[in-house]
């Protein structure tokens, strides 16, 4: 997540078709991208540690739960390569099993993963995994998760972009031929 806002002339103003997803900021997504969200149960923590601080994405935060938002589309295939700005590294969001192909960058699939604790007040099945008092903990379209790595807990998988290799310049020598 970048930490700092950028001006309309550096940020795409029409996001391409492809297949990501990026986080939410404010109520609506920007076109083309359809929201969704993803909540887990925080790990309980006495001193409890949670804190917000910062920009963060539209969400929900308490000392129970997180829900954060999402903007996702799938509207082109992750295979097509879409433009994005290639002046520094960023990252996006898979909402499928693969990144997003960018002109220019080369992508580095990475996850967080958060870990959940269990609600003692509901037996431990399959089902009642994804629900939080009677409410689904993913709503769609929302990106690439994967709940089964780990015992507690899910995986979130985001792409890092980083310049490719070709474009990160090169050498001129001038001998005195000119």
């Amino acid at each position: 997540m970048k930490s700092k806002t950028l001006s309309s002339h550096t940020s795409p103003r029409v996001w391409p078709p492809g297949e990501y997803c990026i986080y939410q900021y404010g109520r609506q997504c920007p076109s083309g991208f359809k929201s969704g969200y993803i909540t887990w149960l925080d790990t309980k923590q006495f001193p409890s540690n949670n804190k917000i601080e910062g920009s963060v994405p539209r969400g929900n935060y308490t000392q129970n739960t997180t829900t954060i938002f999402f903007c996702c589309r799938s509207d082109g295939s992750a295979e097509n390569y879409i433009e994005l700005p290639t002046t520094s590294p960023f990252y996006l969001l898979r909402y499928g099993k693969l990144c997003q192909k960018v002109k220019g960058m080369t992508p580095s699939s990475q996850y967080f993963h958060f870990n959940e604790d269990i609600d003692p007040r509901y037996p431990s099945t399959e089902k009642s995994a994804d629900m939080i008092d009677g409410i689904s903990k993913y709503g769609s379209p929302h990106p690439f998760v994967d709940k089964s790595k780990y015992e507690k807990g899910i995986m979130l998988f985001y792409c890092y972009y980083d310049i490719s290799d070709s474009l990160r310049g090169f050498r001129v020598t001038v001998d005195e031929t000119g």
